[in-house]
């Protein structure tokens, strides 16, 4: 994996981008979803790998990124910045930003269309119910859902206790969705990601 300077992320401590680059290179996707992109951490980790894929294997992929930037009232990014940096690294052919309510994108995706969507808005078990529900009928058999969080670590970060949030590994551990049409499993170190792989129907 070719060397990113460092952009500000929870990801960026354990090194995560390791992760989103090599199941970019090993999955091959070319329709890829981002909803939740702050300083572009894991889009321009997962950008550089399909930049890879398209010289050696031909598959010219593109991540599309929504967020609402500006009009976020907590944490966020300037979309501007993070176009910076994506034409810094020379992706803007694999990585697109747009502006979206996170609840909304799915609309713009016809059914078994998407074959990655990485899911990283404050989540929590609740968010992830509803995420789960909107993007399966998008994804294609063997895509993949991915989001942020799943350790029981990441669920007792400070704000989800003090909001009173629901937890998402019990969401994981008993939701019929995933128990049934999906492989899943957690990279455990903080702040944690749960990959879901669809059972091809």
């Amino acid at each position: 994996m070719p060397k990113i300077d460092s952009i500000v992320s929870s990801y960026a401590q354990n090194d995560f981008g390791k992760a989103f680059y090599s199941i970019v290179r090993c999955h091959r996707p070319t329709v890829l979803v981002e909803i939740g992109t702050l300083y572009g951490y894991s889009a321009i980790h997962m950008g550089m790998s399909l930049k890879h894929n398209h010289s050696l294997y031909g598959h010219p992929g593109v991540l599309t990124c929504y967020d609402l930037w500006d009009k976020y009232m907590y944490n966020h990014a300037h979309k501007n910045l993070v176009q910076d940096t994506i034409d810094r690294y020379e992706l803007q052919e694999y990585v697109k930003l747009e502006e979206c309510d996170a609840f909304e994108v799915h609309k713009k995706y016809s059914d078994s269309d998407v074959h990655l969507v990485h899911i990283d808005i404050s989540n929590d078990g609740a968010i992830v119910e509803e995420m789960l529900n909107l993007w399966h009928p998008k994804i294609c058999g063997r895509g993949m859902i991915m989001f942020e969080g799943g350790s029981e670590e990441r669920d007792k970060v400070e704000w989800m206790l003090k909001y009173n949030k629901k937890p998402i590994a019990p969401v994981i551990e008993k939701s019929p969705l995933i128990q049934e049409k999906y492989w899943h499993g957690i990279y455990r170190k903080f702040p944690s990601l749960t990959i879901l792989i669809k059972i091809k129907e």
